[in-house]
């Protein structure tokens, strides 16, 4: 960050506990913190979709597993009417929520019929296979809502920064050119740094923040 680096180069240097040290303290701080949360949005893009991808591959699965389970059902029900309107899969795409609970309506209703899925040709397993698909679907759900949530967490905070970061630098240049007033060279340097510091970022007042840590 090249106000922080400059202010590190300020010769004399402002006295402990002025406010011109403490201004760069906050800043050195502030400039802390939006890295650690740069980083944090790295870890959690590359979360978010590996969550996705891995709910991608076992929608997939259970797709494919419930269809074999109506498939099966069909066929019993033509010999057991009972299961007739039984294990229907609902028409068009399926949203997360329908396709769980059909998941696990399928598990409940299977459940004590097993025996007669086996005689049909389904895997002596296939019930705990269902189950541990459910639960793998789950698991990469909340995965992924987990890090979406995370994500929005450190978006905002980043935004909440980056403003903090502005207040202080505006303090910062009020500093300088009073005590400064006389040495250009010393103002040159600051406005250079100054303006090279923060492109136009959108801010936390409906837009997102950049996310480029500040060098």
């Amino acid at each position: 960050m090249r106000v922080r680096d400059y202010a590190a180069t300020i010769n004399p240097p402002f006295p402990n506990n002025s406010r011109g040290a403490q201004t760069i303290a906050e800043i050195n701080q502030l400039v802390a913190q939006v890295a650690t949360r740069d980083a944090d949005l790295t870890t959690n893009k590359r979360a978010v979709r590996t969550g996705a991808s891995g709910k991608a591959e076992v929608r997939t699965d259970l797709h494919a597993m419930l269809r074999a389970i109506r498939r099966t059902a069909k066929a019993i029900g033509l010999d057991d009417p009972d299961l007739k309107n039984k294990f229907r899969l609902p028409t068009g795409a399926l949203s997360q929520q329908a396709l769980i609970s059909t998941a696990r309506s399928f598990q409940t209703e299977a459940t004590p019929r097993k025996a007669q899925f086996i005689e049909y040709g389904m895997r002596a397993d296939f019930l705990d296979a269902l189950a541990a698909k459910i639960n793998e679907f789950d698991a990469h759900a909340n995965e992924q809502h987990t890090s979406t949530s995370t994500r929005a967490a450190n978006l905002a905070a980043i935004a909440e920064a980056l403003d903090e970061l502005d207040v202080a630098i505006a303090r910062l240049d009020a500093i300088l050119r009073n005590q400064f007033a006389d040495d250009p060279a010393t103002l040159a340097a600051w406005e250079v740094a100054r303006h090279l510091e923060r492109p136009q970022r959108k801010r936390k007042n409906g837009n997102a923040p950049s996310t480029t840590t500040p060098k």
